[in-house]
């Protein structure tokens, strides 16, 4: 759908959600029967269609700011910026030519087997990659669906963030400071400077690795073997990018994160932290990120604090009833991730928790395109175990391109 059709249908469904609780409101009545599920369902596709809107607006900006020829043609050096959805292996292939129909459980298994039947693709990508280690470098085409599947694993993709290809080790983004104002003026009055104010995020592709061990025989005899490699490598680097991208220190090992980053609104629990009893602090996050001209569209916590939300009550004696959750609050898109920390210090307590707020359209991920795969029978104790080493570098680092648009609620217990 284009940005005004979902603006149009969106301005529908909260029309028609206001005229379900307007009635209910005039006949001194609650909610309930036909006209709560209705209400729910129409709650539900307003949460997809702001999420859908958030999107639309990224995908028009990139759009206002690109050159009107396709991708294919482009040869300019600019940073291209994916979408969630966009596929790094279509871009490869756009821009290379590279056909990108691999598939790295295919090749472990030939490796393995000696079969080369199913990877007969694989086998002419493959020429001349044997290492002197009795291994195999997995070349580009295969290693781009890895990325993908990795990049579908990781929340913070799927919060929004954006993938910007890497032709280099270094990569300079300009990002918007300070936002610019206007002012009225007369008829050939001078026009007043805006205070709008640049600066630059700096990408340098910093080693994420990991190294995952299969058993040959499983490998060989499994019949979903090829899935479960690609999904396990895949998995293993994404819970590392999220936990970067969250909690990164921003050195030369780590991008930075948004734990650590000083511009980023945050709202404390506490000296101690403190486990919530309202939606207050959420809803003050929420206003933050507003005043600071951003869209607060989706949230990251922990499990752990997932479940204390949703345990709130009203606060009236003796009365168990779950508190509902104030629009603002309900309209967020919620994300869990294991990668947020519930073990944080804050004051004396060592078991806080810190919940991120933003338009995660905001956040880059600056990625080489190539994930350097190598496949060894030998190396370490592999060979003894009659094992498979697999191990994937990937070259990346990650930032905030305007960190005011994000808020961070610290202190959180359980």
């Amino acid at each position: 759908m284009k940005l005004a059709d979902i603006v149009e249908r969106r301005a529908a469904v909260e029309a028609e959600m206001r005229t379900i609780y307007d009635g209910a409101e005039e006949a001194g009545a609650d909610l309930t029967g036909e006209r709560l599920e209705r209400w729910n369902v129409l709650k539900a596709e307003r949460d997809d269609l702001r999420t859908k809107e958030d999107r639309a607006k990224v995908r028009d900006d990139l759009d206002r700011r690109a050159d009107a020829r396709p991708i294919e043609q482009r040869g300019d050096g600019a940073a291209w910026a994916l979408l969630p959805e966009q596929r790094t292996a279509d871009f490869l292939k756009a821009t290379t030519g590279m056909s990108t129909d691999y598939s790295l459980g295919r090749v472990v298994k030939a490796i393995v087997t000696g079969d080369l039947r199913d990877a007969e693709r694989e086998q002419r990508a493959m020429s001349g990659t044997s290492n002197t280690a009795g291994g195999y470098f997995i070349p580009s085409p295969v290693s781009a669906n890895v990325i993908d599947l990795m990049r579908n694993a990781s929340v913070m993709i799927a919060a929004g963030s954006l993938t910007v290809p890497m032709a280099t080790g270094e990569l300079r983004l300009v990002r918007v400071m300070t936002d610019p104002s206007g002012a009225w003026r007369a008829e050939g009055q001078t026009i007043t400077a805006s205070d709008m104010t640049f600066g630059s995020l700096n990408f340098y592709a910093k080693s994420l690795a990991a190294l995952c061990e299969v058993s040959a025989e499983l490998i060989a005899d499994a019949p979903n073997a090829e899935a479960t490699i690609d999904n396990a490598l895949a998995a293993a680097l994404a819970l590392k990018l999220d936990l970067a991208g969250l909690y990164g220190a921003g050195n030369p090992l780590e991008p930075a994160g948004l734990r650590g980053n000083a511009d980023v609104n945050e709202i404390s629990m506490g000296a101690n932290g403190a486990t919530p009893t309202d939606y207050d602090n959420f809803l003050n996050l929420v206003r933050d990120v507003e005043l600071d001209n951003g869209t607060p569209a989706t949230l990251i916590w922990s499990p752990r604090t997932k479940n204390t939300m949703a345990k709130i009550v009203t606060g009236i004696a003796s009365d168990k009833t779950k508190l509902e959750p104030p629009a603002d609050f309900a309209a967020l898109r919620k994300l869990v991730s294991n990668q947020v920390s519930v073990t944080e210090t804050q004051g004396s307590s060592n078991v806080a928790s810190t919940a991120f707020l933003g338009g995660f359209n905001h956040f880059a991920f600056g990625m080489r395109q190539q994930l350097t795969i190598e496949v060894s029978k030998v190396s370490g104790d592999a060979f003894s175990k009659n094992m498979v080493h697999i191990r994937g570098i990937l070259r990346a680092d990650g930032g905030a391109l305007r960190p005011s648009q994000f808020g961070r609620l610290v202190g959180i217990l359980a």
